[in-house]
């Protein structure tokens, strides 16, 4: 089989191409996605197609609504409109747990399960699920689509928040005692479900992650066990803990609930090859 990944700089894109050309019979090709380079590739030659461009969540401030509508939206439904006329039989679009808004206030864990509605706050989730709505009405015998709704990925090598909080792990010795819970996903364990997605021909909106849940707490934990020492917890009440996230908006970030209700994401066992302690051993590499 031979696999198309639209998105050269994607570190999901990279990551999986390298994981599939080392470890599987199958043939992967990375084609670059900026200044419409895909439009000159030949999707005839492909199996599957794997979208992983676009503008990131961490990009809103420098981007505009029409920006993230003409990168997220449109060259995905180009993209999908060009490989089911070339007679590709399946195609991935990488979504984002983002569909259903920023997170709750610290005390209100979000739980999305098969009856939440997506509702997006922000551009970035606007333009995705935008995507997804456009795309996945594409799908017919001959053509499978799948709209992937990753939690946060997180690996060696991956930027953003989840490295700023391993970088601040490493060095600081105090935390705070407050339980929260995230989905996740380690980028080895997402290779190993895109690789199944790829040979089961897999459709509709799915949603992997994490067999563990992640918490903030169980970071800091971790990553003390692996550099050989104990972390201080310090314990804020949940009243005052609220009222604080408010004015440091970071907080709702780190000690925020917002997870994926299980029985959203069928056959974990199957891909979830790294231990969440593994994982971040890894990481920290």
């Amino acid at each position: 089989m031979r696999i198309g990944v639209v998105g050269r700089g994607s570190y999901i894109g990279r990551s999986f191409h390298a994981f599939i050309n080392a470890v599987s019979d199958h043939t992967c090709d990375l084609i670059p996605s900026r200044e419409r380079a895909w439009a000159e590739a030949d999707f005839s030659a492909y199996d599957c197609v794997l979208v992983c461009a676009g503008i990131a969540h961490n990009e809103t401030k420098s981007c505009s609504e029409a920006k993230y509508a003409a990168i997220n939206t449109i060259m995905p439904l180009e993209i999908a409109q060009m490989t089911k006329a070339k007679g590709v039989r399946h195609l991935i679009f990488l979504s984002s747990i983002i569909v259903y808004g920023e997170d709750d206030p610290i005390g209100n864990p979000k739980v999305i399960n098969p009856n939440t509605v997506p509702s997006p706050t922000g551009a970035y989730g606007r333009s995705k699920l935008e995507a997804e709505r456009r795309i996945l009405p594409l799908a017919d015998a001959e053509f499978a689509v799948a709209a992937i709704r990753l939690p946060m990925v997180y690996g060696s090598g991956c930027k953003g928040n989840f490295q700023a909080l391993l970088d601040l792990a490493k060095w600081l010795p105090v935390s705070l005692n407050n339980e929260n819970s995230r989905s996740m996903i380690y980028i080895e364990n997402l290779n190993h479900y895109l690789l199944d997605c790829v040979e089961a021909k897999a459709g509709g909106v799915l949603f992997p992650q994490n067999q563990e849940y992640v918490s903030t707490k169980g970071i800091f934990e971790c990553v003390a066990a692996i550099r050989g020492r104990r972390p201080l917890f310090i314990h804020v009440p949940q009243p005052f803990f609220g009222l604080l996230a408010k004015v440091v908006p970071v907080l709702k970030k780190l000690y925020g609930t917002k997870v994926y209700d299980p029985a959203l994401s069928t056959n974990m066992a199957s891909y979830n090859v790294v231990s969440f302690e593994e994982s971040i051993r890894h990481s920290l590499a």
